[in-house]
């Protein structure tokens, strides 16, 4: 074909229905021919070559940060009433920037494990609630000064080691787990929702103030 006539783009060979299929190799451009040829790309490697992590591992990694901050955040808290019981000028607990803190912390942790509820599920997140108690006696031995016994740290061994047990034991669903993450966003930004909340901080700052 002439230069000003000849088919470079797909869409002008789908307008061509009584084409042989020898020839649309020869209409489309040499990188639509290399892209028809090309095998599709599997494995764990994506389009640009980065690994692609399972929806539930990043579910359960997501559920052991936000218990690790939830233990931070109430050791803060913890923290922050010792601090306050040794002050010549006590304040009440809100008052306290260690408290505020910690209550932050805690709160934000919380979210944490809401995103991991619709990503991984509830069979293997349940398992990780010992992981909470494992770094609240971590973080209370580094900033409260508590000691660990030999037994507590056979236990929090132990309790490890039950974790992974109960992670590399749950039996895999042949279909592909997917939370939905959008409706759960869809529930938290409801008129409903915000109304209740409004409410819930009004009432709670009426009693505290």
């Amino acid at each position: 074909p002439r230069p000003d006539t000849r088919i470079t783009h797909r869409a002008d060979v789908l307008r061509l229905p009584h084409l042989p299929p020898a020839a649309l190799d020869l209409c489309l451009s040499p990188c639509d021919a290399h892209c028809r040829s090309a095998p599709a790309m599997g494995g764990p490697l994506g389009a640009f070559g980065v690994i692609q992590v399972p929806q539930e591992v990043v579910g359960v990694l997501i559920c052991l940060a936000g218990s690790t901050f939830t233990a931070f955040g109430l050791v803060l808290q913890k923290y922050s009433h010792q601090l306050n019981a040794a002050s010549d000028n006590p304040v009440i607990f809100f008052r306290q920037p260690w408290w505020f803190l910690g209550f932050a912390i805690f709160m934000a942790s919380q979210v944490l494990n809401l995103v991991a509820m619709g990503m991984a599920p509830q069979v293997v997140l349940s398992s990780l609630g010992a992981w909470c108690l494992i770094f609240n006696a971590l973080f209370a031995s580094c900033i409260l000064g508590e000691r660990l016994s030999p037994s507590e740290q056979t236990a929090m061994l132990g309790a490890v080691v039950g974790v992974v047990c109960v992670i590399a034991g749950t039996p895999q669903s042949e279909e592909l787990f997917r939370g939905d993450i959008q409706a759960m966003i869809d529930s938290f930004t409801s008129q409903q929702f915000i109304i209740a909340c409004g409410g819930l901080m009004v009432g709670c700052l009426g009693f505290f103030v």
